[in-house]
């Protein structure tokens, strides 16, 4: 039995004639982060969305704790109860509150009473400094804060693993920093995630493995020293530096 929480075993997905991902393959055991990164249209945000199930893939494994959830008889909603998502935008329902937002699933998906749902959406909304927002609609938050509640809604469920695509994306640049701090709360704390990002300092901090994709395929993969500081490819080479010209 494999002692990974995800495997990803040469996956490969296409729309039409594109191959968006080719042959990718990583490993993310419990308590360990990684970082994704690489040049727009490389493939990122299609790879956690295949990992989510909110894709099919065309070949390929995934499985979670050893279970194929790939598996085109095996029940998305399953895998998804354990894997929750944080997208660019905050997909947050408008017409609910902050609390609605936040107990909305549990209550719906994992049958939690109103109760234990609203005092698990308290716990973690006072965590993350958001108390005083519970009864406010989104539309009355900063874009940081709407998408901190987008994690904690995520938070809600308890899942075994994070995935966080571009989160900070969307965001004004002095909002960036506040949901960094929460992304790297929850490293510290243990929990597996896999993130999307440009913000490569930040990858370089909290990741304890990064992944370089182009044009679908996993070019590179090692601790963040390696890949970040000290690349072995050229195309990473050439992707760090004109990220370093352009920051």
């Amino acid at each position: 039995m494999s002692t990974a929480l995800l495997e990803v075993r040469g996956l490969w997905k296409e729309f039409g004639d594109l191959t968006v991902l080719a042959d990718v393959s990583l490993s993310l055991r419990t308590h360990e982060v990684m970082a994704v990164v690489g040049p727009s249209g490389s493939g990122k945000s299609t790879l956690l969305r295949c990992i989510n199930l909110l894709e099919p893939i065309d070949d390929g494994q995934i499985l979670l704790d050893g279970v194929d959830i790939s598996d085109p008889e095996f029940e998305a909603d399953q895998a998804r109860r354990r894997i929750g998502i944080v997208f660019q935008s905050f997909n947050l329902f408008p017409h609910l509150t902050v609390l609605d937002n936040i107990t909305l699933a549990p209550r719906k998906v994992l049958k939690t009473s109103e109760e234990e749902a609203q005092i698990t959406a308290q716990h973690l909304l006072d965590r993350f400094d958001l108390a005083d927002k519970r009864d406010e609609y989104p539309d009355r938050l900063s874009g940081g804060q709407q998408q901190r509640v987008a994690i904690i809604r995520a938070l809600a469920m308890s899942p075994a693993l994070m995935l966080f695509d571009e989160p900070t994306s969307a965001l004004d640049p002095e909002l960036v920093g506040e949901v960094l701090e929460v992304i790297k709360t929850l490293a510290t704390e243990g929990m597996t995630m896999i993130v999307v990002s440009h913000e490569l300092g930040f990858a370089r901090d909290v990741a304890d493995a990064v992944l370089f994709m182009d044009e679908g395929r996993v070019v590179e993969k090692g601790p963040p020293d390696q890949v970040l500081v000290d690349p072995t490819t050229d195309r990473a080479r050439r992707f760090l530096s004109l990220m370093a010209e352009s920051g």
